[in-house]
């Protein structure tokens, strides 16, 4: 039990580190995209950029997630060279892939620009299609390493490298060049630069082939494909919609507020990456018993990170959002987002992957495509009403809160493992909810902030044999391992 708590706070150190260099780095980038560009073309980049996220997506096929868990059984199993070819295979098909999706990318822009009303979105669309490879290429790289378990470079590839180039790349673009093809050079080295340094420095990881894969695989890809596609329109629904039924502008504001929130979540990502190649474990050695004990402290852990978080944007959001220009009535959307993001999304634990690494790629698909049905049928209806805010309300309710809990019945319908906690569910709903009340209404953050607490006791009470654990072991012996 012992190495296991070493192996989640030493890949938690590096995982922070990560986030650490995602937030300075995403925000710094922000805060200078929004010095450079106009709000309404802070929306159209915006809206590109999503975009090319959702071609990335198409490009990668399902692969990001199959060559964790293949790479990991591979492993567990000493299959060493055949995990090393598995590898190089999926780089090599997935790289024709990227080339071939934003080919395509670049031919829509002109009919995506058309359909939303906004004739600059036809350049910028055109130009981000140039940085489809590269946001579809370091996830898999990053997937391999993570399949070794080496969470380190995996996080400094995707994370820390990435977003330091752009903090050092936009400052030149606003002093010297500020305009849409400084932005774009700009971007697309943040992904490509990282990408062939790690290829270069990583190739013991991989041995590039051309050989095709298992009608297992494909079908495990094929299922997760649509899934990630349906996850990934999930998450951009509210941007791309925002785009068409409100401004860019709004849209602006709106990802203002969205990339604010992903504090709140900045310790579920970090558990939830160092927990998923040992759910795989799990799984495949059938220890129920094991997985139910670090699922469970990962989920309070998270749940425990995203109160402190949302008690900060609660209380400093508005001030936060002033740094990037004039977004003080996206206030009340920041709060939604964030406690859906901080409180809602982890008390249900890793849920998805458990059905990720179980294999239960056509029941993620089933969940996401009822999920992005119900997102896309909320945005519809609350957007033309509520603007922003109803942008929020929608996404909270589908991808943090519906999702989740589809996703603990399919587990134990299909998983047979029951890690459902209902009393776990409410405290966490209701405390989310005094947060938005005390954000829309007159009532005091002394209320959401004393609830809160009291929430905070209550998970630090029922995980205080796990603390002292952790305490015995002590910061340095685990920094050592």
């Amino acid at each position: 039990m012992d190495d296991s708590i070493r192996s989640y706070l030493s890949g938690s150190l590096l995982g922070i580190a990560g986030k650490i260099s995602t937030f300075v780095g995403g925000f710094a980038t922000l805060w200078l995209l929004t010095k450079i560009l106009s709000q309404t073309a802070f929306g159209a980049y915006t809206t590109a950029m999503s975009i090319a996220l959702v071609s990335a997506i198409i490009a990668q096929f399902g692969f990001r997630q199959v060559v964790i868990q293949q790479v990991a059984e591979l492993i567990s199993e000493g299959s060493i060279k055949q995990s090393r070819e598995l590898a190089g295979s999926v780089l090599f098909w997935i790289t024709i892939s990227s080339l071939c999706v934003a080919a395509g990318t670049w031919t829509v822009a002109p009919l995506v620009a058309q359909v939303a009303g906004e004739t600059e979105l036809d350049l910028w669309i055109r130009l981000m299609s140039g940085v489809v490879p590269g946001v579809t290429l370091v996830p898999i790289l990053g997937g391999i390493l993570r399949g070794r378990e080496r969470v380190g470079a995996a996080v400094v590839l995707e994370q820390i490298l990435p977003w330091l180039l752009r903090v050092a790349l936009l400052p030149l673009v606003l002093l010297y060049y500020p305009s849409v093809v400084g932005i774009f050079a700009a971007i697309a080295a943040s992904y490509y630069l990282p990408l062939f340094a790690f290829a270069v420095v990583f190739n013991d990881s991989y041995v590039v082939t051309i050989s095709g894969f298992g009608s297992e695989i494909l079908q495990f890809s094929g299922a997760l494909f649509l899934n990630s596609v349906a996850g990934r329109l999930l998450n951009n629904a509210d941007i791309l919609l925002l785009s068409v039924l409100a401004t860019l502008s709004e849209t602006g504001g709106y990802r203002v507020a969205w990339s604010l929130s992903l504090l709140a979540r900045a310790g579920d990502d970090v558990l939830t990456a160092v927990i998923q190649p040992r759910l795989s474990r799990f799984l495949s050695e059938e220890s129920h018993g094991r997985l139910r004990i670090e699922f469970t402290a990962v989920r309070d852990a998270a749940i425990l990170l995203g109160i402190v978080i949302s008690i900060v944007m609660l209380l400093a959001g508005e001030h936060l959002l002033s740094l990037f220009g004039s977004y003080s009535g996206i206030y009340p959307a920041l709060i939604l987002l964030s406690v859906g993001a901080g409180i809602i999304n982890p008390a249900t634990g890793p849920i998805g992957q458990v059905l990720l690494m179980d294999k239960e790629g056509v029941q993620l698909l089933f969940n996401s495509v009822v999920v992005v049905i119900l997102a896309v049928a909320g945005n519809v209806i609350l957007i033309p009403i509520y603007g922003t805010f109803g942008a929020a309300l929608s996404t909270v309710v589908a991808a943090y809160f519906f999702t989740n809990a589809f996703g603990l019945f399919q587990v134990k319908k299909h998983s047979g493992i029951d890690l459902v906690n209902i009393p776990m569910y409410l405290f966490s709903l209701i405390t989310g909810s005094t947060f938005v009340v005390a954000a829309t209404t007159e009532v005091p953050n002394i209320f959401p902030v004393a609830v809160s607490g009291a929430f905070v006791c209550l998970l630090l009470f029922q995980n205080r044999a796990l603390l002292l654990r952790v305490r015995n072991l002590g910061l340095l012996d685990i920094l050592a391992k």
